[in-house]
Order: structure tokens, then sequence, then C-alpha cells
């Protein structure tokens, strides 16, 4: 089987990742910067029940594209590649739990809007949720950025498939720039691209790294 196929299925599962996370998390509006989860009232309860389902199904997949990065940086030696890989499995289960979780708050804050549940209930129910959550989240970002620059030092240093070039094409760098772009545009283009983020920076360094080693 040709590298590229794996990076094609790799590339597919992130962009159902996307899809995903829009489904789930964007509104128009904006606002996460506060990221306190009340978006989840303008979100319809459907919109979220696809959302999950399609996050927990496809992101596994990711994984497929990661074996195609991991062959292209592997002469650079196991003793260098393993630390920066070997954490990809982990943060793509934790990731999918954390997706998982995400519709949780969602229905706590739906039936919050929907019986009127006292303020208390609600803020010490919704205080829970966020304490299993937010731990989490902060987890995976810390493991992302190692990656990344894992990443960034293996193809940029060391010997591998990869022209230096590559080691610009980083999913750190997708991530800041789709930051940035929602910090210019907190509306519509950049709030669908701040909370499918993560997913779409595996999609940009997917899809390059699968057109650079295409006839490997």
């Amino acid at each position: 089987m040709r590298l590229r196929w794996f990076g094609i299925i790799g590339m597919i599962a992130a962009l159902m990742g996307m899809v995903a996370d829009v489904l789930l998390l964007y509104v128009p509006n904006g606002g996460y910067e506060k990221w306190n989860y009340l978006f989840f009232e303008q979100i319809p309860a459907g919109r979220i029940w696809w959302g999950h389902f399609i996050g927990v199904f496809c992101i596994p997949f990711e994984l497929f594209g990661f074996w195609l990065v991991y062959k292209a940086v592997e002469q650079a030696g196991k003793r260098y590649v393993l630390p920066v890989l070997v954490p990809i499995i982990f943060v793509t289960v934790w990731g999918v739990a954390y997706h998982a979780m995400l519709c949780g708050v969602a229905t706590l804050i739906h039936l919050g809007k929907r019986v009127n549940l006292r303020p208390d209930v609600f803020e010490h129910s919704l205080g829970q949720l966020v304490s299993y959550l937010e731990p989490l989240g902060y987890l995976l970002f810390g493991i992302f950025a190692f990656i990344s620059a894992g990443l960034f030092y293996l193809i940029r240093y060391k010997s591998t498939l990869y022209p230096r070039w590559m080691a610009w094409v980083n999913p750190f760098f997708f991530y800041l720039a789709c930051v940035a772009l929602y910090l210019l545009f907190p509306q519509h283009i950049g709030g669908m691209a701040v909370v499918s983020g993560f997913s779409l920076s595996i999609f940009g360094t997917l899809a390059v790294s699968t057109f650079v080693l295409w006839n490997r």
C-alpha cells in the first residue's frame, strides 16, 4: 500500500473532524474567547448529536495519516522519532474523549434552559462538568504543542524524507493561523476556523505531507 493512501485516509478523517467540530461548536456570533460554554444554547440538539458521533467515529482514523508522517521521519532515528510521535496515539484517544464529553456540557445547558433549573444547581453541575473537562483540554494542548515542536526539530535538523521547508508546515502554526483568523474575523469564517482548529491543523499538515510524498 503506497504511503499516499495512508495520508489520504488521514486527510479524510481530519476533514470529517472539522465538520464534527463545526457542527458541535460553531455559532455565527463568536464569543469563544470567553469559553463559558453558554454558546451551546444557540446550537440545536440535532447538530450536537451529529457533531458528537461524526467526531467520535472519524477522528481515530487520523492515525492512518500519521503513519505516513512516521515513515517520512523514521530515518532520523527511533530515539528521536518515537518520543515525538508515540504521544500522537494518546492525544488522539484523549482528544476523542474530550470531544465526547462536550456533548454532556451541551446537554446540561440545554436542560437548564428548558426546565429552568435553579441557578445554584445549574452552576454547580456545570462547574463539576467543567472541572472534568478543562484539565484534559490543557493536557491535550500541551501535548499538541510538544508534538508540533518535535516535528519541527526532526524535519528541520534531522535527515528525513521531507524537504527542510516542510518544517514550517507545522500543526501548531496552522492552529495559530486559525486563532489569528478568528481575531480578525470573529464571526463566520473566523469562528469556524477556531472551533475546528485542531482538526484543521492536522488536515493541513497531512495534505501537504501527502502531496510532498505522493510518489513514495
